[in-house]
């Protein structure tokens, strides 16, 4: 297993400060390249938010309408429910959210369902996303969004700059590399608020990877988050909700979850 940092920003686990409590709302946006582990990244540090206290309110939600979200996560549920449809509302409120969520335990998720794409729904307004985010922070405690690789994506551009909290996710080879060098200069705008981000490198798992080597390209690494080996195999059987048993893995997930409530 690669050496791990759990350190981040040279916080550490044990020095969690004031945890934001159930009155408390934030929205945490997870960004990167496309195999990052974005989605399994941002599921697992909503249940390590979840477990804390039963009174919490979660909700996951995956703007990504070409890898919906609902069918990765409840292969067997027949729901119609839909992010699509939320943002598709004539007015977005609780009644809209709420009748769309699908939930598991004191989470709830939102996202696109089986057989939807891009297409399945009419592009929502800069406003009608402005209103769903106001909305999920207004609803739920913590509001992870998964977003898309694209910052041209209108859901992916709002969230990220919304967000209280970003987490920067950069895989551990040419591709995550490559992708950041041609993104940095769009983040940079003013409105990202790029400097706040937590930049973290992901391990992938596919070959052998040079955690060193990309620290030093990267200039600036907050973290690194080890290849877990038992993820794929859970997404692959439909237990993406199921805890993950690797303690290093949980360890750097609740490190990040401990930097993103702690209070402000």
């Amino acid at each position: 297993m690669p050496k791990t940092k759990t350190n981040f920003r040279q916080t550490g686990v044990s020095s969690m400060g004031t945890v934001k409590s159930a009155d408390s709302h934030k929205v945490i946006a997870v960004f990167g390249n496309s195999g990052s582990f974005k989605t399994a990244t941002s599921v697992n540090l909503a249940m390590n938010i979840a477990k804390r206290d039963k009174n919490l309110d979660v909700a996951i939600v995956g703007v990504d309408a070409w890898k919906p979200l609902i069918p990765l996560l409840f292969p067997d549920s027949k729901t119609e429910n839909s992010l699509g449809k939320v943002l598709s509302s004539e007015r977005i409120d609780s009644d809209a959210i709420y009748s769309q969520t699908v939930t598991h335990g004191n989470i709830g998720v939102l996202g696109y369902n089986s057989g939807e794409n891009v297409q399945s729904y009419a592009i929502p307004t800069a406003e009608k996303i402005d209103d769903f985010i106001m909305q999920m922070r207004h609803l739920f405690n913590y509001t992870i969004i998964d977003c898309t690789s694209l910052t041209s994506y209108r859901l992916t551009s709002k969230s990220l700059i919304s967000a209280e909290n970003v987490l920067y996710l950069i895989s551990c080879d040419v591709n995550g590399l490559v992708y950041h060098q041609s993104q940095e200069s769009i983040l940079l705008a003013e409105q990202y608020r790029y400097n706040d981000y937590l930049r973290c490198i992901s391990v992938t798992g596919k070959f052998v990877q040079d955690e060193s080597t990309m620290e030093n390209a990267l200039v600036r690494v907050d973290g690194i988050i080890p290849y877990c080996e038992s993820i794929p195999e859970m997404w692959n059987q439909g237990k993406a909700l199921n805890a993950v048993s690797d303690g290093n893995y949980s360890r750097t997930i609740g490190a990040i979850a401990d930097e993103f409530m702690r209070g402000g």
